[in-house]
């Protein structure tokens, strides 16, 4: 007898177990793009406004994706300011 699966958002349930849906498309929840950026819900919109993070919603869905590869790329610009923005040392002249 054949498994029966069935699918709601990222969640799928078979034979009464849920079990974590992976998505293999390049696209990440909102809670993972906060995680990985250390940013807030608001900060997220406030990119996608940008255009630095696209924010893509499947038919049928009221929830979207984001880009892991535009998350990963701002994650990398936002280090590499963060690492320009610290003062260097300045020496002990006594």
């Amino acid at each position: 007898m054949a498994s029966v699966k069935t699918c709601r958002g990222s969640f799928c349930w078979s034979l009464g177990h849920v079990v974590k849906w992976s998505r293999s498309d390049g696209t990440i929840e909102i809670k993972e793009v906060k995680e990985k950026l250390n940013i807030s819900g608001a900060m997220v919109l406030n990119y996608v406004k940008q255009g630095k993070i696209k924010h893509v919603v499947p038919p049928g869905r009221k929830h979207g994706y984001y880009l892991e590869k535009d998350v990963e790329k701002l994650a990398s610009e936002l280090q590499a300011f963060l690492i320009l923005k610290k003062k260097p040392k300045r020496p002990n002249l006594q």
